[in-house]
């Protein structure tokens, strides 16, 4: 009698083998594959736009501050609406002209003064930066002006979002009279 061996390749007659993926098998990993290659693109350009904002954003914040220490460091008396913010600011012998705003007007930040005052301001070209800055007395009894509050606010069109609203920034400060 002859015994049969069993080999690990043996196939029973009943059952197909097979070599290979259904096609349907292969349309559905191709789908998952889509999916995931269009998040991770989405993402990327989700972060590129998100570095853009907070890069802006910096820039915008690093100005007001420049503009809000020299505006601090100018004499009491001489923050006045339309002066310079500072006498190195006034505009003679080819220094940039930076004054304070003779009104609350917004005005645009893409000017030659203020590329000179702050070089950074160049990134902002095409999202059309703009600046407003008031001037507010505290008067005590008397008619005695106490302090001024200096106020500044920025605004800017988001990246790649030229339909909505623009982002603003504002940063307040206080100048008294007694030390300056």
């Amino acid at each position: 009698m002859r015994t049969q061996t069993a080999s690990k390749y043996y196939i029973p007659s009943n059952k197909r083998y097979r070599k290979g993926f259904t096609i349907v098998e292969v349309v559905i990993a191709s789908t998952i594959l889509s999916f995931v290659f269009i998040y991770v693109l989405f993402f990327l350009h989700y972060q590129r736009l998100q570095s853009r904002k907070a890069m802006e954003q910096a820039i915008m914040l690093d100005f007001m501050q420049h503009y809000m220490e020299i505006a601090r460091n100018q004499s009491f008396f001489n923050i006045i609406p339309g002066q310079p913010i500072n006498f190195l600011y006034d505009g003679a012998h080819g220094a940039p002209n930076i004054r304070f705003p003779a009104n609350a007007n917004w005005y645009s930040l893409y000017a030659i003064n203020f590329r000179n005052f702050h070089p950074d301001l160049e990134w902002l070209k095409a999202e059309e930066p703009e600046y407003s800055c008031t001037i507010t007395n505290q008067v005590v009894t008397g008619g005695i002006t106490r302090s001024k509050r200096i106020t500044l606010q920025v605004r800017w069109r988001p990246p790649l979002m030229k339909t909505i609203g623009k982002i603003t920034l504002q940063m307040d400060t206080l100048v008294y009279q007694g030390f300056n």
